[in-house]
């Protein structure tokens, strides 16, 4: 249990760190070996599903409801964050003929999707409140602070200020509109008789 909460703990301070640009955070996170999906992306999806749950059950949703929409979610970035990688690997090595390791690939994608995560969390939390979306535009922000600490500085990506910038905005608008998109289509075609 104390192992469980100290991992809960290092994902809510991993994130403010990471919103607030801290450095030193970055400097850590070049450092460690661990699978950034396994690490953070993963623990932290299960923590909104598990929140969504909780909040559903004690505001009265029926059990079916409050069961299936964390699990329409878990679906939701089961499906996005294969598919941000794809697009930047792709974007890296056939578009711009850019050749960045996979391991940081994952680091620099997996933890600019924060702002998305933390509005699925206020969400789960307060679902009422509208103002919620506006964090996710904290995306490209994490994602230029990301490739600006974590390249190195004679990087070819950094060096080209076009493909550099371009990439910073396909993969953003990935991050961003990729949920939405997916989350649409889900309950459009699989949850269409669910009220969520």
């Amino acid at each position: 249990m104390k192992k469980l909460w100290e991992h809960i703990r290092f994902i809510f301070i991993r994130s403010w760190n990471l919103i607030s640009a801290n450095a030193e955070e970055w400097e850590k996170i070049e450092e460690e070996s661990q699978d950034t999906n396994k690490r953070f992306l993963i623990p932290f999806v299960c923590i909104c599903c598990g929140l969504l749950l909780l909040s559903g059950l004690l505001r009265g949703k029926p059990i079916h409801v409050a069961f299936l929409h964390p699990i329409l979610w878990a679906i939701i970035f089961l499906l996005t964050i294969p598919f941000t990688l794809w697009t930047s690997r792709f974007l890296l090595r056939k578009i711009y003929d850019i050749g960045i390791s996979d391991h940081l690939n994952k680091k620099i994608i997996g933890y600019s999707f924060t702002p998305v995560l933390l509005v699925k969390l206020i969400f789960a939390l307060f679902p009422n409140f509208i103002l919620a979306p506006v964090f996710v535009l904290l995306v490209p922000y994490i994602l230029k602070f990301a490739m600006d600490t974590l390249l190195s500085i004679d990087d070819l990506l950094l060096k080209n200020e076009q493909k550099y910038y371009s990439y910073l905005l396909t993969i953003s608008l990935s991050i961003i509109f990729t949920p939405f998109v997916i989350e649409f289509a889900l309950k459009k075609i699989v949850f269409q008789n669910v009220e969520f």
